[in-house]
């Protein structure tokens, strides 16, 4: 094995001391720029800059009115959602707990616990069920307004 080990050696060095570099075009002189062309300069105009500035501004505006726009429309559903667990969600909540106040004055046991469980299982449920909602409009607007101000760049 260690015979072999040499003779790999040696090959590998006969190898690379008959190496050439392959023949080609020369290599280009970096310090030679005659073929170099000076950039050209547009040329800019009174005109030009004002309908450049006038563009950007109307740009910005746009984007502006928009994101205001998705932010207020994200607004309305949380109203909506907070109106909804303020007012109608208590107002369940005091329905199911009199029907199981009626299911144990009607002599069922369960309705005990039932005037207590399905009102917090409602409750569960629902605001489970409102917070993505909320957070999916939360997206959305969040989206919408990153798309507009990309835009301006």
């Amino acid at each position: 094995m260690i015979d072999g080990t040499r003779q790999g050696i040696g090959a590998a060095a006969a190898d690379l001391g008959t190496w050439h570099a392959p023949a080609g075009n020369p290599a280009p002189n970096p310090f030679a720029l005659s073929d170099l062309t000076p950039p050209t300069v547009a040329a800019t105009t009174i005109d030009g800059i004002i309908q450049g500035l006038q563009t950007g501004n109307t740009n910005l505006t746009n984007a502006v009115t928009s994101a205001t726009s998705s932010a207020y429309a994200t607004l309305l559903p949380t109203a909506d959602m907070l109106s909804a667990i303020l007012v109608s969600l208590p107002s369940y909540d005091v329905n199911l707990f009199l029907d199981g106040v009626r299911q144990a004055l009607d002599g069922d046991p369960a309705g005990i616990i039932n005037a207590i469980g399905y009102p917090i299982a409602a409750d569960t449920g629902l605001l489970t069920f409102l917070s993505f909602f909320l957070a999916y409009a939360y997206y959305g607007a969040a989206k919408s307004i990153a798309g507009d101000f990309a835009s301006l760049i």
